[in-house]
Protein backbone atom coordinates (compact mmCIF):
# COMPACT_ATOMS: atom_id res chain seq x y z
CA UNK A 1 0.00 0.00 0.00
CA UNK A 2 2.87 2.36 0.84
CA UNK A 3 4.47 1.66 -2.53
CA UNK A 4 1.22 2.47 -4.32
CA UNK A 5 0.97 5.77 -2.44
CA UNK A 6 4.61 6.61 -3.27
CA UNK A 7 4.03 5.82 -6.95
CA UNK A 8 0.92 8.00 -7.03
CA UNK A 9 2.74 10.87 -5.32
CA UNK A 10 5.67 10.56 -7.72
CA UNK A 11 3.29 10.53 -10.70
CA UNK A 12 1.61 13.70 -9.44
CA UNK A 13 4.96 15.44 -8.93
CA UNK A 14 6.09 14.43 -12.43
CA UNK A 15 2.81 15.60 -13.96
CA UNK A 16 2.97 18.97 -12.20
CA UNK A 17 6.62 19.41 -13.21
CA UNK A 18 5.85 18.58 -16.85
CA UNK A 19 2.87 20.96 -16.79
CA UNK A 20 5.02 23.77 -15.45
CA UNK A 21 7.64 23.09 -18.15
CA UNK A 22 5.00 23.20 -20.89
CA UNK A 23 3.49 26.37 -19.42
CA UNK A 24 6.87 28.06 -19.31
CA UNK A 25 7.56 27.00 -22.91
CA UNK A 26 4.22 28.41 -24.04
CA UNK A 27 4.91 31.61 -22.11
CA UNK A 28 8.20 31.92 -24.00
CA UNK A 29 6.34 31.65 -27.30
CA UNK A 30 3.74 34.16 -26.10
CA UNK A 31 6.33 36.90 -25.72
CA UNK A 32 7.52 36.78 -29.33
CA UNK A 33 6.63 39.33 -32.00
CA UNK A 34 5.52 38.41 -35.50
CA UNK A 35 4.99 40.33 -38.71
CA UNK A 36 2.54 39.55 -41.48
CA UNK A 37 4.31 41.09 -44.46
CA UNK A 38 3.19 41.94 -47.99
CA UNK A 39 4.76 43.40 -51.11
CA UNK A 40 5.66 47.07 -50.61
CA UNK A 41 3.33 48.09 -53.48
CA UNK A 42 0.32 46.67 -51.63
CA UNK A 43 -1.90 49.58 -50.63
CA UNK A 44 -4.42 47.69 -48.48
CA UNK A 45 -5.27 49.33 -45.16
CA UNK A 46 -7.92 48.40 -42.64
CA UNK A 47 -8.67 48.01 -38.98
CA UNK A 48 -6.89 45.21 -37.14
CA UNK A 49 -10.11 43.16 -37.27
CA UNK A 50 -10.41 43.64 -41.04
CA UNK A 51 -6.73 42.85 -41.58
CA UNK A 52 -6.89 39.67 -39.47
CA UNK A 53 -10.04 38.53 -41.26
CA UNK A 54 -8.51 39.13 -44.69
CA UNK A 55 -5.28 37.34 -43.74
CA UNK A 56 -7.30 34.34 -42.52
CA UNK A 57 -9.35 34.17 -45.71
CA UNK A 58 -6.23 34.47 -47.90
CA UNK A 59 -4.32 31.73 -46.10
CA UNK A 60 -7.37 29.47 -46.35
CA UNK A 61 -7.85 30.58 -49.98
CA UNK A 62 -11.50 31.48 -49.48
CA UNK A 63 -10.47 34.91 -50.81
CA UNK A 64 -8.32 34.78 -53.91
CA UNK A 65 -7.74 38.52 -54.49
CA UNK A 66 -6.83 41.64 -52.58
CA UNK A 67 -9.61 44.25 -52.34
CA UNK A 68 -7.96 46.20 -55.20
CA UNK A 69 -8.16 43.14 -57.48
CA UNK A 70 -4.53 41.94 -57.27
CA UNK A 71 -4.25 38.14 -57.05
CA UNK A 72 -3.41 37.03 -53.49
CA UNK A 73 -0.32 34.84 -53.22
CA UNK A 74 -0.01 33.50 -49.66
CA UNK A 75 3.21 31.79 -48.61
CA UNK A 76 3.20 29.36 -45.68
CA UNK A 77 6.08 28.36 -43.47
CA UNK A 78 7.13 24.85 -42.50
CA UNK A 79 4.85 23.23 -39.91
CA UNK A 80 7.66 23.26 -37.34
CA UNK A 81 8.32 26.99 -37.84
CA UNK A 82 7.24 29.09 -34.85
CA UNK A 83 5.73 31.76 -37.12
CA UNK A 84 3.57 29.11 -38.83
CA UNK A 85 2.41 27.74 -35.47
CA UNK A 86 1.46 31.26 -34.37
CA UNK A 87 -0.35 31.90 -37.65
CA UNK A 88 -2.37 28.72 -37.16
CA UNK A 89 -3.25 29.49 -33.54
CA UNK A 90 -3.72 33.27 -33.60
CA UNK A 91 -4.95 34.07 -37.10
CA UNK A 92 -6.47 30.88 -38.51
CA UNK A 93 -7.73 29.62 -35.11
CA UNK A 94 -6.78 26.04 -36.00
CA UNK A 95 -4.58 23.31 -34.69
CA UNK A 96 -2.05 21.70 -37.00
CA UNK A 97 -4.37 18.67 -37.32
CA UNK A 98 -7.41 20.82 -38.15
CA UNK A 99 -5.35 22.69 -40.74
CA UNK A 100 -4.29 19.45 -42.39
CA UNK A 101 -7.88 18.18 -42.42
CA UNK A 102 -9.08 21.48 -43.90
CA UNK A 103 -6.65 21.18 -46.81
CA UNK A 104 -7.48 17.51 -47.38
CA UNK A 105 -11.18 18.49 -47.72
CA UNK A 106 -10.33 21.47 -49.96
CA UNK A 107 -8.21 19.31 -52.26
CA UNK A 108 -11.07 16.82 -52.65
CA UNK A 109 -13.91 19.33 -53.01
CA UNK A 110 -12.39 22.31 -54.84
CA UNK A 111 -9.00 21.08 -56.01
CA UNK A 112 -7.30 23.88 -54.02
CA UNK A 113 -3.96 23.16 -52.45
CA UNK A 114 -2.37 24.84 -49.43
CA UNK A 115 -0.17 27.90 -49.90
CA UNK A 116 3.37 27.21 -51.06
CA UNK A 117 5.66 26.44 -48.13
CA UNK A 118 8.86 28.46 -47.76
CA UNK A 119 11.34 27.44 -45.09
CA UNK A 120 13.75 30.34 -45.04
CA UNK A 121 12.82 33.83 -43.85
CA UNK A 122 15.24 35.40 -46.35
CA UNK A 123 13.77 33.46 -49.29
CA UNK A 124 10.25 34.33 -48.16
CA UNK A 125 11.13 38.03 -48.05
CA UNK A 126 12.69 37.82 -51.55
CA UNK A 127 9.53 36.18 -52.91
CA UNK A 128 7.29 38.78 -51.29
CA UNK A 129 9.41 41.62 -52.71
CA UNK A 130 9.09 40.09 -56.19
CA UNK A 131 5.37 39.14 -56.17
CA UNK A 132 2.85 42.06 -55.95
CA UNK A 133 0.07 40.04 -54.26
CA UNK A 134 2.32 38.09 -51.90
CA UNK A 135 1.72 37.69 -48.17
CA UNK A 136 3.60 35.74 -45.51
CA UNK A 137 4.47 35.65 -41.82
CA UNK A 138 7.87 36.02 -40.21
CA UNK A 139 9.20 36.27 -36.69
CA UNK A 140 9.63 39.84 -35.56
CA UNK A 141 13.18 39.50 -34.32
CA UNK A 142 15.22 42.52 -35.23
CA UNK A 143 14.02 45.61 -37.07
CA UNK A 144 11.13 45.56 -39.52
CA UNK A 145 12.40 44.09 -42.79
CA UNK A 146 13.29 46.48 -45.60
CA UNK A 147 11.57 46.29 -48.98
CA UNK A 148 8.28 44.87 -47.73
CA UNK A 149 5.27 46.35 -45.95
CA UNK A 150 4.31 45.11 -42.48
CA UNK A 151 0.55 44.60 -42.71
CA UNK A 152 0.13 43.35 -39.15
CA UNK A 153 2.48 43.26 -36.20
CA UNK A 154 1.43 41.28 -33.14
CA UNK A 155 2.68 39.38 -30.15
CA UNK A 156 1.44 35.89 -29.60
Amino acid sequence: MKNLFKMMALSIVMFVGASLFVASSVAGVAAADFYVVVNSANDFVGSETEVRSLIRRMFLKSTKNWPGGEKAVPFSRKDSNQAQMVLLANILSMTDTEHGQYWARQKQTTGDTPPRTVGSKSILLRLIKREPGAIGIIDGSGPEPAGVKVLLKFSS
